[in-house]
């Protein structure tokens, strides 16, 4: 296993809420810091407004302050559902890139530069992987557009000229820059 990823975010799961509670999540992320032997990220819940998010950006901060690797943004969309036992259900596809670019934004904004976004949900093209990577995220994560368009759209995506030239880009500025101190912070 190369790394570990915890998901607090699954909209399944009604009692992963609990562990987002801030005294509930310092206190699961410090033990999992004391313990971490792998790299490890968050998966948080989708961007679905400003105030909701707030809360969650607590969450990234302490997770890059206990030095943590880096977040997946982010899971599905919890929407209602009465075919659903619990009575929700999880929204995937591309109506969610919206979202996606809106998490990857703030969070690029609020971490170090060296602090890892996986970017997830909704990303069904080239033009959405290179929009990610441009916003800032480290990696594109597929599934759904995967199971629609098949293993021929991560090829469109590694060549894509859009792409290539936001990897490019983000290299060579890299290059005449120092490469970033490897520390790890404890809080």
């Amino acid at each position: 296993m190369a790394g570990v990823e915890l998901n607090l975010s699954s909209p399944n799961t009604p009692s992963l809420r609990d562990l987002r509670e801030p005294p509930a999540f310092a206190e699961l992320a410090q033990r999992l810091s004391d313990a971490k032997d792998k790299p490890s990220y968050l998966k948080i819940p989708p961007y679905v407004d400003e105030n909701e998010f707030k809360d969650t950006m607590l969450l990234v901060k302490k997770w890059e302050d206990l030095g943590f690797e880096g977040v997946t943004a982010s899971n599905s969309m919890r929407i209602p559902d009465e075919r659903m036992a619990i009575g929700t259900g999880g929204y995937s596809g591309p109506p969610l890139i919206e979202h996606t670019k809106a998490a990857v934004e703030k969070i690029r904004k609020s971490v170090d530069s060296s602090f890892e976004i996986n970017a997830v949900g909704g990303i069904s093209s080239p033009t959405d992987a290179a929009a990610l990577l441009g916003m800032g995220a480290t990696t594109v994560q597929l599934f759904t557009a995967l199971v629609y368009q098949g293993p021929a759209l991560v090829k469109s995506i590694i060549t894509d000229p859009g792409v290539r030239q936001v990897i490019d880009a983000r290299s060579s500025s890299t290059l005449s820059e120092p490469p970033p101190k490897a520390t790890k912070k404890r809080g």
